[in-house]
């Protein structure tokens, strides 16, 4: 039995060692694996990828070459070639292969490998590229700096250095070339590929723009011009043959240096900058380069700052080229669109294009023909609203997007550029309506959220612009009333967007969007009141009262959200009325009565409260359950009122008078009514007034109406008491 217990061990330690063993195996196939040479297949992958990043670099590093040539500019070119040379180094940590994860195998840690690798590959980023990349920049230098030396000492002439520079330019492009075919030196040949073109290029540049060269050979600009471009137009040969970015990004900037060169901005430098364009795109378009796409867009545009336009056609040459420009990468976007890993970088690109576009040419547009920015403007927005038909036709819909965005952008650009100011707001609001609408029909979000957008802009331009700048209500000019119209027509607007959008009961965000528009509406709307009618506060109290009343009535359960907007009504109605009509508004006048404008203010108000006040306390179940609490603090709010009214209109023993009387007739309403907070409040008023009559009547009255305010207050208390008594079976059943 033992022995069998042994056998059984012994296979069960062998099966151990037979896991460890392939443990072992799989780990060291997994470090072989990971642990590649630079130079291979994916670390070409990574450094392409890493030359689309360094684009920017490498154009600080030609440019600080190019200032450095020059000797005079020494000081600007070091600091932009240093500049260059740190982004280069920050790219180059950036690449750098992740590290190999740690394995266990039995408790042991295999880590060495990943050590070795991190070691090898921060060693060939130095030895293999950095050392070329500065060799290569260093070489440019040296020849620099010889040909200086040359020249101090009348070695050769003018011609001779020339010749001699760009001879080494292109020896080292064709030895470049040559050496890449080897896939271990393809990186180290790419830098001296980019070096060579960039020698050639500041070769055939000094050669007519240094003066001393242009003096001594006599190349014309045409003939310079013409062989800067075919260094450019072979650089980007051989960016698209060996495949790189780098050489691209260079060929293209050096190009777009060359447009600058000519003197005046003439038909062939429009050609030439048209060709280019076109290059740029078709190249962008064929190797799906976004990043140089994005900074051609960038760069032909900042071009187009720098051309003179100081001849008689600088208008038909701006349109011709701001509308190349335009069109040329338009197409470039929608070559791209079919890469869906790119639509991120498309998007880009057709919104930098179009905003400069628009912005370069507008202004064009104005200081020629002022009149047409708006008709410019409209045919913009018809453009993208046909480009956003087509895209949703060929299912692009993130780019589609984005053009009826645009669209939408400039027809609203439009209104502004185009219209007077008084029309603006209102063809917004008709806009925000109409567009609400449609996205309701289409359901299109996109159509909504603009809506949303421009109904923001118009609540922000009645408010901050349309209140101050437009002109005042008038009967007589009512046609010249804008303020009024810009206000009606925005309220009735955003009502009719609130009704639409609140319809839609499973969008959750469209319902609460509806509830701002409602308060906006709103808000407009007490604000035109006041400012319309500043001179009749009469007037502005009666119609705040009607509309209170208009809000409770609509105040049902579908409708919540005019409940408490009709909350802040009565807050704005009950201030107004106690400290600006009370001061403002003329007091009772017997042989006047209709200009006694204080007792229709005060009355209307206490009818709207108190009437509304009934209401919600009979029709409780069609509101919130803060209306019946409500319902009590308007007929509080309306006792108040009526009680402040006779202080203001009355005196003396006439207040005692009028509080006692007007205490009798709450407390009937409340007997009647069967309403305990109005037979309260008649009970509180009685308390006031007897507290009146002790303290204050009796010290400072006549004996006469001493005594009247006495018999006055004990007839109503009795009867007060009288009634009670009457009715105390009833009360005890209704309390």
């Amino acid at each position: 039995m033992a022995s069998i217990d042994d056998l059984a061990k012994q296979v069960q330690f062998l099966k151990n060692e037979n896991s460890i063993i392939k443990k072992r195996l799989n780990a060291l196939e997994t470090n072989n694996n990971s642990v590649t040479p630079e130079f291979s297949t994916e670390s070409i992958d990574t450094v392409d990828s890493s030359e689309s990043n360094s684009a920017l670099s490498t154009i600080l590093i030609v440019i600080g070459i190019l200032f450095t040539l020059t000797v005079i500019g020494i000081v600007i070119g070091l600091p932009l070639m240093i500049w260059g040379f740190n982004l280069k180094s920050k790219d180059s940590k950036e690449i750098k292969q992740e590290p190999v994860q740690e394995i266990n195998v039995s408790d042991e840690k295999v880590s060495k490998p990943t050590v070795e690798q991190n070691t090898s590959s921060f060693e060939e980023n130095i030895g293999l590229k950095w050392f070329s990349r500065i060799g290569i920049l260093a070489l440019v230098f040296g020849v620099g700096f010889f040909i200086k030396y040359a020249i101090d000492n009348n070695w050769v002439n003018h011609l001779t250095r020339i010749i001699m520079g760009a001879a080494l330019g292109i020896s080292l492009i064709i030895f470049g070339e040559i050496i890449s075919k080897k896939e271990k030196y393809a990186v180290w040949a790419k830098s001296l590929v980019g070096g060579g073109f960039a020698m050639t290029y500041f070769v055939v540049y000094a050669s007519y723009h240094f003066q001393e060269y242009q003096s001594a050979i006599g190349i014309g600009q045409g003939l310079n011009i013409f062989l800067l471009s075919l260094v450019v137009l072979f650089a980007i040969y051989f960016s698209v043959k060996d495949d790189s970015q780098i050489i691209a990004a260079e060929s293209f900037f050096l190009g777009y240096i060359t447009s600058l060169l000519s003197n005046s901005f003439g038909l062939m430098t429009i050609i030439y900058t048209l060709i280019l364009t076109a290059g740029l795109v078709f190249v962008v378009s064929y190797k799906k380069w976004s990043v140089i796409g994005i900074c051609g867009v960038i760069a032909s545009y900042i071009l187009y700052l720098f051309l003179n336009f100081d001849n008689p056609d600088a208008f038909m040459l701006s349109s011709l080229i701001l509308i190349s420009y335009f069109i040329a990468f338009g197409i470039q976007s929608l070559m791209l669109s079919r890469s869906k890993e790119l639509s991120g970088q498309v998007i880009a690109t057709t919104l930098i294009n179009s905003f400069l576009f628009f912005i370069f040419y507008f202004f064009t547009i104005d200081s020629h023909y002022p009149h047409y920015t708006g008709l410019f403007t409209l045919l913009l927005s018809i453009f993208y609203f046909l480009v956003y038909l087509f895209y949703d036709r060929v299912s692009s819909t993130k780019l589609s997007i984005t053009n009826l965005y645009l669209g939408i952008l400039y027809l609203t650009l439009t209104i502004p550029i185009q219209l007077n100011n008084e029309w603006i707001t209102i063809i917004w609001a008709v806009e925000a309506l109409i567009l609400t609408l449609l996205s309701i029909k289409l359901k299109n979000n996109t159509l909504r959220i603009s809506s949303y957008v421009i109904g923001a802009f118009t609540l922000i331009k009645t408010l901050m612009f349309d209140t101050f700048a437009l002109n005042d209500f008038s009967w007589t000019y009512l046609l010249d009333s804008t303020r009024f119209f810009s206000y009606f027509i925005s309220i009735i607007c955003f009502y009719a967007i609130y009704l639409a959008l609140r319809n839609l009961d499973k969008d959750t965000t469209a319902n609460i969007v509806s509830i701002i528009y409602s308060w906006a509406a709103l808000i407009l709307l007490i604000i035109i009141q006041l400012i319309e009618l500043d001179n009749n506060l009469v007037w502005v109290t009666i119609f705040m009262s009607i509309l209170f009343s208009l809000y409770v009535r609509l105040s049902n359960t579908k409708f919540n959200e005019t409940f408490y907007q009709s909350i802040l009504l009565f807050g704005v109605l009950l201030l107004k009325v106690v400290f600006v009509d009370s001061t403002q508004l003329n007091k009772f006048d017997a042989t006047n009565f209709f200009s006694s404008t204080l007792v229709f203010a005060y009355f209307i108000t206490c009818l709207s409260f108190y009437l509304n006040s009934k209401y919600l306390e009979n029709n409780k179940n069609k509101f919130p359950s803060f209306a019946e609490m409500f319902s009590i603090i308007l007929s509080y709010a309306a006792t108040a009122l009526a009680f402040i009214w006779i202080i203001i209109e009355f005196k003396e023993f006439w207040i005692s008078f009028g509080w006692s009387v007007l205490a009798l007739i709450v407390m009937m309403f409340g007997f009647v009514n069967q309403r305990k907070h109005l037979r309260l409040q008649g009970i509180i008023i009685f308390g006031i007034t007897i507290l009146k009559v002790f303290m204050y009547d009796t010290r400072n009255l006549d004996t006469l109406f001493r005594t009247l305010s006495y018999i006055v207050l004990g007839v109503l208390l009795l009867a007060v008491s009288f009634v009670y008594a009457k009715s105390k079976d009833k009360l005890k059943q209704i309390l």
